[in-house]
């Protein structure tokens, strides 16, 4: 590992030289590249877009979408690379804010000190770390799952290690992103748009009933947190912006909501925040893993029910 990990960190400086509109230009041709080789993906985006706007779109607009996903998920990946490795003052010159004044401030009456940041795989996800300046009073930190390859998440930590933003590996950090939120002011970043595999809840997500996740929501009232849903948009190739939509609130009438209720409302934002623009999120992954396994089973069962009603006539 260690006989790679210095080339390969070499490379990756030397991609962060380059101006990150190339960067990002490039990524999108390594992406098309991909696309016509990795017949897999390929199938699951267009499986999912099929699913979700098979009754809205033709199907020319949802493979001519599924293509331009894939070109913006490698693009956002180079991207990435690039702008991990600036200063965060300098990333963000690359990026148009809209609606960061909806954070609560500091000694707001009704919450704790700390706040969540509801954020999805949408855009340059990894720019949400780079925002510490916008907040100074609040601590950046974020939940990941980190890498089997134990050099992809070695390279990936480097990375990420400029911003500033702390990163608590979701199945060792427990302890410590605790003891983190019990002792200071924090902004969480809480990704909850993917599958949570066998945790959750059920619940429609894009129309469609499939397992969510109530990170977010258990955070929210564990801790007296207002969630805000903010999201990245690529808006060309090195440029971005970030939308700080409607607050979710963790109380009704100084009532504390449920963890439904409040789980319920994220899937709208997520929903409002994928429909801005469906390219934008990444689709490549199997988010209604259940639902496509029913479909596989119908036609076994249907043959069943054929066969009994035949041993029956």
């Amino acid at each position: 590992m260690c006989l790679l990990y210095y080339p390969l960190r070499a490379l990756l400086f030397l991609i962060g030289l380059m101006p990150v509109s190339f960067v990002a230009r490039m990524g999108r041709f390594f992406g098309a590249i991909a696309y016509l080789i990795d017949k897999r993906h390929r199938k699951v985006s267009q499986d999912n877009l099929r699913l979700i706007f098979g009754n809205e779109w033709s199907e020319k607009k949802i493979k001519t979408t599924a293509r331009e996903n894939y070109l913006r998920i490698v693009e956002s990946y180079f991207s990435a690379i690039s702008t991990s490795q600036m200063s965060n003052e300098k990333a963000l010159k690359y990026v148009t804010l809209h609606g960061s004044e909806k954070m609560r401030p500091q000694n707001d009456p009704e919450y704790g000190p700390s706040r969540i940041a509801l954020i999805g795989h949408f855009g340059n996800f990894e720019l949400y770390a780079k925002g510490a300046s916008i907040y100074p009073w609040l601590q950046f930190a974020t939940t990941f799952r980190g890498l089997d390859n134990k050099l992809g998440d070695k390279l990936l930590s480097a990375l990420r290690a400029k911003s500033g933003c702390i990163f608590f590996e979701r199945r060792r950090d427990g302890a410590a992103l605790k003891k983190a939120m019990n002792s200071r002011s924090m902004l969480i970043g809480l990704l909850a748009d993917q599958s949570p595999g066998d945790h959750g809840i059920w619940l429609p997500f894009m129309g469609i009933e499939c397992r969510c996740s109530t990170s977010a929501a258990i955070f929210a009232l564990r801790y007296n947190c207002p969630i805000l849903p903010i999201f990245c948009y690529r808006k060309a190739p090195g440029r971005w912006e970030i939308i700080f939509d409607d607050e979710i609130p963790n109380k009704l009438n100084g009532e504390l909501r449920s963890v439904r209720d409040i789980t319920i409302d994220i899937n709208k934002a997520y929903e409002v925040a994928i429909r801005r623009d469906p390219a934008n999120w990444f689709w490549a992954h199997r988010r209604w893993k259940t639902h496509f396994k029913q479909m596989e089973e119908l036609p076994k069962n249907n043959s069943s029910n054929t066969l009994v009603s035949a041993d029956h006539d």
